[in-house]
C-alpha cells in the first residue's frame, strides 16, 4: 500500500508534494532518494527555503539534497522565526503576482519578484551563507 493511500485509512498525516517535487510531512522534507528530519523550521518552510536557494544559485547538475544540506544551519530555535518572517515576506510578495506563495509561481516570475525585494536582509544573508554552505559541499564541487 502507498503510503498516501495509508495515512487516509489511519487517520495519519498524508505528506504533501510541493512543486519541484519535494514531498513535506509532519517534520521532514524528502526528495528522491533522500529525506532531511527537521526540530525547529517547519517543513513547508525548508521546503520554500530549498526552492529559493536554488533560484539563488541555479545548478541543473544539483539535486535538492545538496541544498538541504546547505540549509540545515537554519533549522535551530533562534533562526526558526527570522525564516518563517523571510519566508511570510516572500509569500505576501507573491500575493502581488497573484499567487498564495513563493513556491506556486514560475521560476521567471520568482526571478522578478526578488529584483524588487533586492536589498532585503533575510536573502541577502541567504546568498552570503549559500556561497559556504553550498559550494563547501566536497559533492557539490565534484558535480560542477
Amino acid at each position: 500500500m502507498r503510503h498516501q493511500e495509508a495515512g487516509a485509512l489511519t487517520g495519519a498525516p498524508v505528506p504533501m508534494r510541493e512543486p519541484g517535487g519535494l514531498v513535506i510531512g509532519s517534520g521532514f522534507v524528502a526528495g528522491a532518494g533522500w529525506a532531511i528530519e527537521l526540530a525547529h523550521l517547519a517543513p513547508g518552510h525548508m521546503a520554500s527555503l530549498i526552492l529559493l536557494a536554488r533560484d539563488l544559485y541555479p545548478h541543473g547538475a544539483l539535486h535538492d539534497e545538496a541544498y538541504a544540506r546547505a540549509l540545515l544551519g537554519y533549522d535551530r530555535a533562534r533562526e526558526a522565526p527570522e525564516v518563517a518572517t523571510g519566508i511570510a515576506m516572500l509569500d505576501a510578495a507573491a500575493l502581488g503576482f497573484g499567487y498564495r506563495r513563493y513556491v506556486d509561481m514560475p521560476e521567471t516570475l520568482r526571478a522578478g519578484l526578488r529584483q524588487e525585494i533586492p536589498d532585503c536582509a533575510f536573502l541577502a544573508r541567504l546568498r552570503r551563507e549559500l556561497v559556504t554552505g553550498l559550494y563547501g559541499q566536497p559533492e557539490v564541487c565534484a558535480a560542477l
